[in-house]
């Protein structure tokens, strides 16, 4: 599997130039995922990743760590917690900035309001632009 991430980093190594930093998303909820690559996807000089399975997402890390600015992981994920797998990150690279998450359930209804969900991500998105 390894061998396979690596040749098809090689096309995604022509993509990425020093122009270009790297953002990776790890969640086990793909719609999550992709929330995230959606509500980033316009800021300028950085590429967007997400991974699914922690494990190729640290194998990608392990490949292209010197272009890694910013890891976003969910806290929990099967096989390797997202805990555990920001450990790793920072014991190979320990200047690329980490956000551990997790969601969990809120009965109140104030909280399922929409246009509240996109206002959180539009301020997320303002303060990672900064960060990066």
């Amino acid at each position: 599997m390894a061998q396979s991430l690596r040749k098809c980093s090689c096309t995604i190594l022509n993509k990425v130039s020093n122009n270009n930093r790297i953002v990776v998303i790890v969640d086990d909820d793909l719609e999550i995922t992709l929330l995230f690559r959606e509500a980033l996807k316009d800021i300028s000089r950085v590429k967007i990743f997400t991974f699914t399975d922690p494990v190729l997402a640290l194998e990608h890390f392990q490949i292209y760590e010197y272009a890694y600015v910013l890891v976003i992981s969910d806290f929990k994920m099967p096989g390797l917690n997202g805990m555990e797998f920001l450990k790793k990150i920072k014991a190979l690279n320990p200047f690329v900035r980490t956000i551990l998450m997790t969601t969990f359930e809120v009965e109140d209804k104030i909280f399922r309001v929409i246009p509240r969900i996109r206002l959180l991500m539009h301020s997320f998105k303002s303060q990672l632009e900064c960060m990066i």
